[in-house]
């Protein structure tokens, strides 16, 4: 209800009616209010998933790829490897590169999101 008709009560058949149309006309506005909403939900609801999962997924992989480049340097300067041939090339630098790329990622979705 209106503050007027808490106020005042109603006392006519006419202010009634006018009562009447006036709560239609909230309810209509309200409706559509919450069917425009309804609609976002969707969009919204994969948007903030993504902004979870995400983040998540690139630390994750930034860790990972930092224990890689720091056990392969440990174990190339140790004077052992995982494997027997394999390079300092590629023990040292396809992880650093790896790093940088996920860490590249992570900066640019920083800056996405501002």
């Amino acid at each position: 209800m209106s503050s007027s008709v808490l106020q005042n009560k109603i006392t006519c058949l006419e202010e009634l009616q006018q009562e009447k149309v006036a709560v239609r006309q909230r309810i209509k506005e309200r409706e559509k209010d919450l069917e425009e909403r309804l609609q976002k939900l969707p969009a919204e609801t994969i948007k903030t998933a993504f902004n979870s999962i995400f983040p998540f997924y690139i630390d994750n992989k930034i860790a990972g790829k930092t224990w890689l480049l720091i056990k392969n340097i440990i174990g190339f300067f140790a004077g052992s490897s995982s494997e027997k041939n394999e390079s300092w090339k590629s023990a040292i630098i396809s992880p650093a590169k790896q790093l940088g790329v996920f860490a590249l990622i992570k900066l640019v979705s920083k800056f996405i999101k501002k």
